[in-house]
């Protein structure tokens, strides 16, 4: 494995020594369920008491495979968790929907409103218009089977083959490379396709990870947000694959460990709170601000559950909010991360 940058990408560059020391030291936390791995609530979303129940719905079955790819429109610009519990509430309406031979015959208007019954809102007449054409090609090329994608495939290049939406009616709306990895990520959680190499998918999450901690470098911070990159992105994906081959590492654990690090202490960090500031035009044109951090008791003790106890404390120097992701649509570099004083000698 050579240890230096990896790619350089525009005003981005990838440190692979650095990055390889990172998730080094995240994975043996993930494994060794040191904190927060292990703890009440740590958990990706597609666990058997967010899954429908009864009926036909079996775990590792037919069903259960439709399902999770249904479920991946939604990991996307809402709490994963909820998407789940939501897509649940429709399966219990309407199960029948979500079998491709069925799907491809009903209205995309009638897919609209039931996700808006079940508060699915976001991208609902797309995902409706998706969810109708993509049973209608489940159903032509593939047999009527999700898991048919996957017949002979042992690559992420081969899946995206399969999978990314291209032009002429090849693949499915709505997914491109995040979404493939993806769907890969919940068939293999279920045992449903066989294990091999693909890289996380790189969301909010994860991108604030490899930047916070510098495994992706700036050449200049000038411009503190950052938006999403297909180059870096491609380049990300080339890095995670060489982590997981070079340390013969399970690809869902590092998924795991990456994401549900950032969705449970990052979001804590007192440097990433912020305040929205609505400036009219019906809430549309918003920004947000940096909530000042004084080291207040309750600043002091969001500290301590976050940061403070991370197994990255000291490899992760920028504050990065959510918020910048719901304004700006991409990564904004906040500030460079501040200690708490007294906590560190």
């Amino acid at each position: 494995m050579p240890l230096e940058v990896l790619h350089d990408v525009g005003r981005f560059r990838i440190n692979t020594e650095r990055g390889f020391r990172v998730l080094d030291i995240l994975m043996n936390a993930f494994r060794s369920k040191a904190y927060p791995y292990g703890r009440e609530g740590v958990e990706p979303p597609q666990l058997e008491h967010n899954l429908p129940r009864g009926g036909d719905f079996q775990l590792g079955g037919f069903e259960h495979a439709h399902f999770l790819f249904a479920a991946c429109y939604y990991m996307r610009n809402m709490d994963s968790r909820v998407a789940f519990q939501a897509m649940t509430r429709v399966y219990s309406q309407r199960p029948d929907i979500f079998i491709p031979s069925n799907g491809q015959h009903v209205e995309p208007r009638m897919v609209t409103q039931l996700l808006l019954d079940n508060r699915l809102t976001y991208d609902m007449e797309n995902v409706g218009r998706y969810w109708v054409e993509n049973a209608r090609r489940i159903v032509e090329v593939w047999d009527g089977s999700v898991l048919n994608l996957f017949q002979g495939v042992d690559t992420f290049a081969n899946a995206l083959s399969r999978i990314q939406n291209r032009k002429q009616g090849r693949g499915f709306l709505g997914f491109q490379e995040k979404m493939t990895s993806m769907l890969i990520y919940f068939l293999m959680h279920a045992d449903m396709i066989p294990r091999w190499i693909f890289p996380p998918p790189i969301d909010f999450h994860i991108n604030r990870l490899v930047f916070a901690t510098e495994i992706v470098e700036l050449r200049d911070t000038d411009d503190g947000t950052i938006t999403y990159n297909r180059k870096l992105l491609a380049a990300l994906r080339e890095f995670f694959e060489l982590y997981l081959k070079d340390r013969r590492a399970c690809p869902m654990e590092l998924a795991d460990a990456m994401w549900l690090l950032s969705r449970t202490l990052c979001k804590k960090n007192p440097g990433n709170a912020s305040r929205f500031i609505d400036q009219g035009n019906g809430g549309r044109d918003r920004r947000h601000e940096a909530v000042p951090i004084s080291w207040s008791p309750s600043q002091v003790t969001r500290y301590k559950q976050s940061c403070w106890s991370c197994p990255l404390e000291r490899e992760c120097k920028w504050n990065i909010p959510a918020a910048g992701r719901y304004v700006q649509g991409g990564i904004t570099l906040r500030s460079r991360r501040e200690r708490a004083p007294l906590l560190h000698f």
